[in-house]
């Protein structure tokens, strides 16, 4: 009988072992994802701006929405849950890094960031834009990808994407 005990608790050992690995990796993987839930998706993306004040006003009627933040070196508007849209002169960040940046004026115009913005109507965000003085990089279109999009770009050159799923 003490050979059999031997033999019946023997996988068990072994299943409670693995039950424990199991229990201590999917914690493990909780933390993790609880980690990247709490630091990744409270993002703040900062566009640099020749003109503070323009650009504020331009987002201000694109986005249809007043900055959570706007005081002298930095306007912010909440984009969604854990998102947010900075705008920095770039005189700013210029002075706040030193020598080491290369010049952000020298770039004015060409764009140099994508702000891709799901949106429930893309056309009308699009037509905001395009009515505060951004520029129309291509009209409200199905894209291969499966969205609707349109794209414009605003004051300082950077691109605006409002789209969609398709239907």
């Amino acid at each position: 009988m003490f050979a059999n005990e031997r033999i019946t608790h023997f996988p068990l050992k072994r299943s409670l072992r693995f039950t424990y690995k199991l229990m201590s990796l999917s914690m493990s993987l909780f933390i993790n994802l609880l980690l990247c839930y709490v630091i990744i998706m409270n993002s703040l993306f900062v566009l640099y701006v020749s003109d503070q004040k323009k650009s504020t006003q331009f987002y201000k009627n694109v986005l249809m929405c007043e900055p959570v933040l706007d005081v002298p070196g930095m306007t912010e508007f909440k984009l969604g849950e854990g998102s947010t849209l900075g705008l920095m002169p770039e005189q700013g960040i210029k002075k706040l890094l030193g020598d080491k940046l290369p010049d952000p004026a020298k770039g004015s115009g060409i764009p140099r960031a994508e702000l891709y913005l799901s949106v429930t109507d893309p056309l009308a965000y699009h037509q905001r834009s395009l009515a505060n003085k951004g520029v129309e990089m291509s009209p409200l279109l199905n894209r291969d990808w499966g969205d609707t999009v349109a794209y414009s770009m605003d004051l300082d050159g950077h691109i605006l994407a409002f789209g969609k799923k398709s239907a």
